[in-house]
């Protein structure tokens, strides 16, 4: 895909070196470091020591391709709805779908980005687009719409789509339904049920051409064909595969659940009791247990005579058996492959509570006879886990999916067990094609680490808009730009020395305890509405209780008799208050807006970091916060999330050259909406700058998801923009001249004898693109039908990339409307309105950089007023839109017409009129017409 600038392509050159000892220290990454002895590569470094079986090139990964900026067009993904109420044949086609609104600023019904995902503004219609999260609207509430990501091709060829599909609103509803269109004809259609979160992957081929659409749809019919039951919150994602692809699939405990039957599908159902193992350790060829006069099918598998033990295992809901009932029992689905398939394999399992009791459970995917992941959940968990792990399967070997009944709560004997379980084992995925070149001698069994340098030029930074790391890596990964750390996934796990922290230097009622203050900023007070040290205020606290001379309400520090304002700070949450309404008036705090704040004041000497971390705990409502930090006054940090992001952000700052009594602010803030939601967790640490990374020290945790049926992750670098150097190569260490620019990268294994890795990265800078002026005309309460492509033929990228008009104001400065239906404008001018309007439209690239673009519509028609003919010539006269600039064209036959310019343009007096003489007519007859071409 044709995206932006590659300034580290996926054909890069990269220089390769394994460490057998910490001899390069942190020196490697340096950018003036001297590489010339390493082994010089092509980008797509890595080994696979046993072969994958499951290989294919990803064209789009709806998650992988997933605008974390909230971009129609990025990676040349749209997000959309179905309006199937107001369609009058209620037949879906591709002009039916309707891109989601999107404009700068808060979360409104000009912008349907709510900051994390796609949501309707105002609230009903439920549409709602998010990562994997999507929800139509039912009929129910007002009109049923679909919602859609569409996907528009960029290749030509053979491809198979996967789409996976599951309820996450599990408690209500009959369902929802997952639908496939190409260019606007349907391929799949096919429901689940209200409660089903296991769901389905479907594989789907079809034949495409660039330009094409693919269209994936949920609606809210549910499988008993009913649109109206409100609970239709699922999630939904899409890959596409290059090529005729085979589903990968092996087995589906809940597919190819049988009649009762031992062995049917190659799955068995049974137990371990684990009480009665004199090692506790599981061994699936001795321990496990499916032959049992008292284990026994009747629609599910039960251990008898009778409760206790509660033994069950049915198509996907389960129950282990608890220590309280004398023994504990784990319950097993095992497929055991007797023939056919040897090699790697791939399992995703999924475990949710059903009875949201007890202290949970715990689920385990043992292959051949390891415990390869366990994943334990609270006993109210009702959405659970979906894991993913990865193996060997030998002749005669197994794949167990068992259930604990010991959940986070470490209880063995709660007696509320009931879940739901499903696994499914897949052909392992091969990494091969992404490999370019091979590193087994090199790395495997020598290293868990091996050292990347990607040497680049840039001819202009301050030119790009954006910055972007894509990169796939198996198992984990430090990333260096110019010798500064901008990036890591699974890195080692080195504990830096903490100076100071918010949270576990919290002395309740008293200001100053280790070095912290608490108090707040009146911005509304404030003259020139910008933060310094001085505009500080300091709770007050006097000691006498909870009053206007002292903030401390007994457990918090809180405005008194606020709500509002809402100031709070608690030792891990905090809330600040936005003007609530009206104008701001100095005498009403309520009407102020006021950032919270925690201040650290340095008793230390050196090079330190700060580090912020931050989510919201009101989940649900408004518009997002953003965090602000500053040294002595100055900002050196601010990040906003959205209103529903309950992960939020971990980052670092770095304080280079800290002195004592310096003082560092860090800052929550309201979002720009005044929504009385800013609730969120923020805490401060200053630590130590890292201490070194030991040069053998290995991943962390393995990553699953780097096969070749995966796309790269894509990291934002924008902030690091600043880091890209434009100069000629200075001198450098030893008299080698310094290359302009170095990504460099520590590829991590969990071991020195994984048995597969790999390091391809892109870095991808990004210009937006430039929208050129458009004009038109429309006569008076006339409709104007203008397709997007005509507004965009004009425009361009700087970096080459195809630019796609992706929505468009509905309102116009003189009162008109706009709006696109599938890809075309529509546009009414005002009733009896002449003159000039403007249509303001968004133009985006694949990259998801934006720009937006006018056109000028003139509205008004124009006419031909005097004609006089003389034997030389034609003297033409004609009113239109004052200001206008017109041409004039002549035909000499109308069918089929042959019309050419024969005038410049031509501007239009105040009254409208303009004139043109043709010097030079045809002998017998001639046409004429002016054509609009220009405003002023």
């Amino acid at each position: 895909m044709l995206a932006g600038t590659e300034l580290v392509s996926k054909n890069a050159a990269v220089h390769i070196y394994v460490p057998t000892d910490g001899s390069l220290a942190n020196a490697w990454f340096a950018r003036d470091f001297n590489d010339s002895k390493w082994r010089v590569g092509v980008n797509g470094v890595g080994y696979e020591a046993v072969p994958g079986a499951y290989d294919a090139v990803v064209l789009a990964d709806s998650v992988g391709d997933w605008s974390r900026r909230g971009q129609q067009a990025e990676n040349n993904w749209f997000y959309g709805y179905y309006d199937l109420t107001l369609d009058a044949d209620a037949h879906y086609d591709a002009t039916d779908f309707v891109p989601f609104p999107r404009a700068n600023g808060p979360w409104s019904p000009a912008n349907f980005w709510d900051g994390g995902s796609w949501n309707w503004n105002p609230g009903v219609p439920w549409d709602t687009i998010g990562e994997t999260a999507v929800h139509p609207n039912s009929f129910a509430n007002g009109a049923e719409h679909w919602v859609i990501r569409r996907w528009r091709s960029t290749y030509t060829g053979p491809v198979t789509l996967v789409l996976s599909f599951r309820k996450q609103s599990i408690a209500c509803g009959s369902g929802s339904t997952a639908k496939i269109f190409h260019n606007g004809a349907e391929l799949f259609s096919r429901a689940i049920t209200g409660n089903d979160s296991w769901g389905y992957v479907a594989y789907v081929t079809a034949t495409v051409n660039a330009g094409d659409y693919f269209d994936f749809a949920q609606t809210p019919v549910g499988a008993d064909g009913d649109p109206d039951d409100r609970c239709d919150g699922s999630r939904l994602t899409v890959r596409v595969l290059e090529g005729t692809v085979a589903n990968p699939k092996l087995a589906d405990s809940a597919a190819d659940w049988g009649g009762g039957k031992q062995g049917e599908g190659d799955w068995y159902k049974g137990f371990y009791d684990k009480s009665a193992d004199g090692d506790g350790v599981y061994e699936p060829n001795t321990d496990f247990t499916y032959v049992d006069p008292n284990w026994t099918f009747n629609g599910c598998w039960t251990l008898g005579p009778a409760d206790p033990p509660w033994d069950m295992i049915c198509q996907l809901d389960i129950h282990p058996n608890g220590i309280n009932n004398a023994a504990e029992h784990w319950v097993i689905r095992d497929y055991k492959k007797k023939s056919g398939y040897i090699g790697p394999v791939r399992t995703i399992s999924h475990v949710r509570k059903v009875n949201l009791n007890g202290s949970g459970v715990t689920h385990h995917t043992i292959i051949n006879g390891k415990i390869v992941r366990s994943d334990a959940i609270d006993g109210g968990d009702s959405e659970g886990i979906y894991g993913i792990a990865e193996g060997y399967l030998g002749e005669g070997r197994s794949v167990d999916f068992a259930l604990s009944p010991i959940g986070l709560g470490g209880a063995t004997g709660d007696g509320a067990d009931g879940s739901w379980t499903a696994g499914r084992v897949e052909k392992g995925p091969s990494i091969a094609k992404d490999i370019q070149t091979d590193v087994r001698t090199e790395m495997f069994g020598v290293s868990p680490t091996m050292y990347l340098r990607y040497p680049f030029s840039v001819s202009d930074p301050a030119s790009y808009q954006s910055l972007e790391l894509r990169i796939k890596y198996n198992d984990g990964f430090i990333a260096y730009l110019n010798g500064k750390p901008v990036a890591q996934r699974n890195q080692p796990m080195v504990t830096p020395l903490t100076v100071a922290d918010s949270v576990d230097d919290w002395v309740p009622a008293k200001q100053g305890a280790n070095g912290w203050f608490y108090g707040y900023y009146d911005k509304s007070l404030d003259a020139d509405a910008t933060y310094q040290g001085e505009d500080f205020t300091l709770f007050p606290h006097d000691g006498g209780g909870w009053s206007p001379t002292d903030f401390w309400s007994g457990s918090q520090w809180a405005w008194f008799q606020g709500n509002p304002p809402w100031d709070e700070i608690t030792q891990g949450t905090g809330h600040p208050n936005h003007p609530n309404g009206g104008s701001v008036d100095p005498d009403r705090t309520r009407t102020h807006e006021h950032w919270v704040i925690r201040r650290w004041v340095s008793n230390r000497i050196g090079d330190l970091r700060l580090r912020v971390r931050f989510y919201k705990t009101i989940p649900d409502c408004g518009d997002g916060v953003v965090v602000r930090a500053f040294r002595n006054g100055f900002e050196i940090y601010a990040q906003g999330i959205a209103y529903n992001d309950g992960s939020g952000r971990d980052d670092i700052v770095e304080l280079l050259g800290m002195e004592e009594n310096e003082v560092i602010d860090v800052a929550l803030t309201p979002g720009a909406g005044n929504d009385f939601c800013d609730g969120t967790f923020f805490r401060a640490s200053i630590v130590d700058q890292a201490p070194e990374v030991p040069w053998d020290a290995p991943a962390s945790a393995p990553r699953y998801l780097s096969g070749a049926t995966e796309v790269a992750e894509c990291i934002d670098l924008t902030d690091q923009l600043g880091l890209l150097i434009g100069s000629p190569g200075v001198q450098g260490v030893g008299g080698v001249v310094a290359r302009q620019n170095v990504l460099a990268i520590r590829g991590l294994n969990t071991w020195a004898s994984d048995p597969t890795f790999l390091i391809r990265a892109e870095l991808i800078a990004n210009r937006r693109p430039v929208a050129a002026a458009d004009v038109t005309g429309v006569a008076i309460n006339g409709v104007l039908v203008c397709p997007a492509s005509a507004l965009s033929d004009n425009d361009s990228d700087p970096d080459g990339d195809p630019v796609t008009v992706t929505g468009v104001a509905a309102a116009t400065p003189q009162g008109g409307t706009a709006r696109f239906i599938g890809d075309t404008l529509y546009y009414h001018p005002p009733v009896d309105f002449t003159g000039k309007d403007t249509v303001t439209y968004n133009l985006n690239d694949p990259s998801g950089g934006g720009a937006t673009g006018t056109l000028t519509v003139v509205v008004g028609t124009v006419k031909c007023v005097t004609i006089v003919k003389t034997p030389t010539e034609c003297q033409l006269g004609f009113r239109g839109v004052p200001g206008a600039g017109y041409e004039v064209r002549r035909a000499t036959q109308l069918n089929p017409s042959n019309w050419a310019a024969i005038s410049p343009s031509l501007s239009a007096a105040t009254d409208g009129t303009f004139g043109f003489t043709d010097t030079a007519p045809p002998d017998r007859h001639a046409y004429y017409q002016a054509r609009l071409v220009s405003t002023k």
